[in-house]
């Protein structure tokens, strides 16, 4: 990992491990403040912290609000080139329908739909986030206006996790039982094509993979926990920068967040635009695929396009190279092995009648298992060194392993399901989905406890993720809150 911005860490809440305080609020000029007293900077590198200089902030009106938008927030990192508009100047959003009742199969129970929750609140925060889109880790606004509802709600608020993460603590009875709930907060950088809802402000920026839902669903759901008494235990809001790049969730378990947060098990939720609204799908065991980049260099020798016979044409090279990759799942991969190769750019330094002296191949591999990993990369190695022999030409391969694959567990696959059941009714939940070949940094904290990943339907279908056209469908905020209310209460059962 690359090293990150320091940055502030507020905590609060109670009761909490010594030197840690809980938020106090003020009122000022008619405006609720929360002051923390202990901010604690980072450094984060590759191998870990690296080092922790500690600050007492003491509350009251000697303390400096430095957030433009969030005075009771210190200053986060945000990128120099984004312009914000206050989360208040939205009068546009007031009228909005309170609640959506997704078409459902015949012959699940009409009560379950009881459980879903107003989803008022929901969509305004989704379209507050959709307006405000930020990259990787430099997720500054996002993370402030996280922390600023969590502590509204009540919850305990812990910034700058892993860099810019936050973590939300509601803590309800006596038991020490608890589990973690995630949300992804960054956006893509993708321009937004022309629609009539919300958009995004920044250009070349948007939130094209839905990250903004999962923030309102899972808002919506401590909201909702927050006021009503419903469950024995501890819940840990977990949101999470830079899901896309596949850093954000090593970089929150490298900074100690299962450590400070202990949980028996953590749960995480994305929208799928081709199910259909409001239906839910995982499975147990391998689920989403890893990913590795692979960057093939090709040498040969230039010159003029006329006099083909005194070069070594690395085009021509590079051609065989890519037909060979196409054989390597079908002939050197067991066919029950899942496994794509895909070839997604070619570089030359080359001109119209110029035959270049070097091609870049560049690409993407997908697999579930640490086996077909292996034997992608050596055939590659092989398959490329070989051919460059053929021509005369020489050849490197860089190949490098982005994600790993998502694997989750039988039994907190069996409480998604029954959870997901109890909100839409068991036919409009599969349990043993296909594999999806996309990945998911999610898979990082399954490593380190037991947890299971679910999808939720938003209907969309020909639209996909991560495209110019993405459009989120707020008609499932309010089920997918439902659905982490009601695995609370399941996992986490008072009385």
């Amino acid at each position: 990992l690359p090293p990150l911005p320091p940055s502030t860490r507020p905590r609060a809440g109670g009761p909490l491990p010594p030197g840690v305080c809980r938020p106090e609020r003020r009122q000022t000029g008619g405006e609720t403040r929360i002051w923390t007293t202990r901010a604690t900077a980072r450094n984060f590198t590759r191998s870990g912290l690296r080092q922790e200089t500690t600050q007492r902030t003491p509350p009251g009106p000697q303390a400096t609000p430095q957030h433009p938008d969030h005075p009771h927030l210190r200053q986060e990192t945000t990128p120099a080139h984004t312009t914000r508009t206050p989360h208040n100047a939205h009068p546009h959003l007031a009228a909005i329908p309170s609640r959506y009742t997704p078409p459902m199969p015949e012959g699940w129970e009409s009560e379950t739909m009881a459980k879903l929750i107003p989803d008022t609140d929901m969509r305004i925060w989704r379209h507050e986030f959709h307006r405000h889109p930020e990259l990787g880790f430099d997720v500054g606004w996002t993370a402030a206006r996280v922390a600023e509802l969590l502590g509204g709600f009540g919850c305990e608020v812990h910034t700058g996790m892993g860099g810019t993460g936050v973590v939300g603590v509601l803590r309800r009875g006596e038991s020490d039982n608890a589990i973690a709930l995630r949300a992804d907060m960054d956006a893509l950088p993708i321009q937004e094509t022309e629609h009539d809802g919300p958009r995004s402000q920044i250009d070349g920026v948007f939130h094209g993979c839905g990250h903004d839902g999962h923030m309102a669903m899972l808002l919506g759901a401590a909201q909702h926990l927050a006021n009503n008494d419903s469950f024995d235990g501890t819940v840990v809001f977990i949101f999470q920068p830079d899901e896309e790049n596949g850093r954000g969730a090593p970089a929150m378990i490298a900074d100690g967040l299962f450590e400070r947060f202990p949980v028996a098990a953590i749960f995480g939720l994305h929208n799928k635009p081709e199910h259909a609204a409001g239906h839910f799908a995982t499975r147990v065991g391998p689920m989403m695929a890893s990913e590795d980049l692979f960057e093939i260099t090709i040498q040969g020798r230039g010159g003029h396009a006329s006099m083909p016979h005194r070069l070594i044409d690395p085009v021509v090279v590079a051609a065989q190279i890519i037909s060979g990759l196409q054989t390597i799942i079908s002939r050197s991969v067991p066919a029950v092995d899942a496994a794509v190769v895909s070839v997604t750019e070619v570089i030359t330094d080359g001109a119209r009648n110029i035959v270049p002296s070097t091609v870049t191949i560049k690409g993407d591999c997908r697999t579930f298992t640490p086996a077909a990993q292996d034997t992608i990369e050596s055939r590659m190695r092989q398959i490329v060194e070989a051919t460059c022999a053929a021509y005369g030409a020489s050849g490197t391969v860089w190949y490098n392993n982005e994600f790993i694959p998502l694997v989750n567990h039988a039994a907190e696959v069996e409480a998604s399901v029954a959870a997901a059941q109890r909100v839409v009714g068991e036919p409009a939940v599969d349990g043993s989905c296909d594999l999806i070949l996309a990945s998911e940094d999610f898979a990082h904290f399954t490593q380190v406890v037991p947890g299971a990943f679910i999808d939720l339907g938003t209907g969309r279908d020909g639209t996909s993720l991560h495209s110019p056209t993405f459009r989120f469908n707020d008609d499932v905020l309010a089920t997918g809150a439902g659905y982490w209310v009601e695995l609370v209460r399941m996992q986490l059962a008072a009385g």
